[in-house]
């Protein structure tokens, strides 16, 4: 995870890449890991590829662990940033170069 220090507040960026190989993905062990950030601020930016398939997200396509990701971000109340017109990949690489360069 990385922190970022903006005026007063803090911002949490989290990466995350799930595994092809991998047919378990352990939601509550990812909740765990960001429950010490939940405590210090509600700016969290969570990315990555999380090889997960669902409409929410732009992907014509639902699994098991799309419908797992999406609870996850209901229960939550997270936002779905990828979405028009934030659905370029490159977004994600802009955002890092201004926060972390």
């Amino acid at each position: 995870m990385y922190y970022y220090r903006y005026e007063e507040n803090i911002f949490i960026f989290s990466k995350l890449y799930r595994n092809l190989q991998c047919n378990h993905f352990n939601i509550q062990a990812f909740e765990q890991e960001l429950q010490p950030g939940m405590k210090m601020t509600e700016y969290i930016v969570i990315e990555g590829d999380w090889n997960a398939h669902h409409p929410a997200w732009l992907d014509h396509n639902i699994d098991d662990v799309g419908e797992c990701i999406l609870d996850f971000i209901v229960s939550n109340r997270l936002d779905i940033i990828n979405t028009l017109p934030f659905d370029q990949a490159l977004i994600s690489y802009y955002v890092h170069r201004l926060f972390f360069n």
